[in-house]
């Protein structure tokens, strides 16, 4: 009854808890030039994802103040140098927009890394970081045919996020890379919850083998 007790305990917590990660999205096309809108873009990261189906994608955040954007492409592993380049402008009223930046695909040297979070593979591709006023600002991802699968990472990590949160991100990133789930292993998502129920399983265990020599626990075994 007490390991139970201690099993459901943790995963009370493990759920309930916070962890700096990460919100993931995909952007998914019903017609061309479609816009995600984000929330919050400033101080929670987060992954938009997408397969380009002839079009750039896009997506804008708004902020009431200013803030830190920063802003990365990613691109899945593979054998070939990825082409995907970006562009932020700035909305302006009425009507038209300012170029903020750009980033090209010949300003990273696209080296893979993994993603502690997920335990997924990944290439980094080029970067923006800087301070900007508030206002309405978009992103747009494209490469020069528009057929490849793109990440964007936006933001910064500030904010925690649950874990079911994480759990999600994670899953849906699992789901656009083609992974087996099995593979979520890897992730600390898995492993620190698993890794926890073994102690606590050992440690009932242990009680439970040792438990005439511990006749004061007796009554709780």
């Amino acid at each position: 009854m007490v390991l139970a007790r201690l099993i459901l305990l943790s995963a009370i917590v493990l759920s309930a808890g916070s962890v700096q990660a990460y919100i993931a999205t995909e952007h998914v096309t019903a017609k061309p030039y479609d816009v995600i809108y984000l929330s919050a873009p400033y101080n929670r990261e987060q992954i938009v994802f997408g397969q380009l189906a002839d079009n750039p994608d896009m997506v804008e955040l708004v902020s009431d103040e200013e803030f830190t954007f920063k802003l990365s492409l990613r691109a899945l592993p593979g054998t070939t140098t990825p082409l995907l380049n970006g562009i932020i402008v700035e909305v302006l009223e009425p009507r038209g927009v300012k170029e903020i930046a750009r980033l090209k695909s010949t300003e990273s040297s696209w080296e893979t890394k993994r993603d502690f979070q997920s335990g997924l593979l990944y290439r980094v591709g080029p970067t923006y970081e800087a301070t900007l006023p508030a206002g309405t600002y978009r992103v747009e991802v494209s490469t020069p045919d528009n057929l490849a699968a793109y990440m964007m990472v936006l933001g910064v990590n500030e904010e925690p996020t649950t874990y079911m949160e994480s759990w999600q991100a994670v899953r849906a990133l699992y789901n656009f890379y083609g992974t087996p789930a099995i593979l979520l292993v890897r992730s600390p998502l898995i492993y620190y919850p698993v890794g926890i129920l073994l102690l606590l399983i050992g440690f009932g265990y242990t009680i439970w083998r040792t438990r005439d020599r511990l006749p004061f626990l007796k009554r709780y075994v």
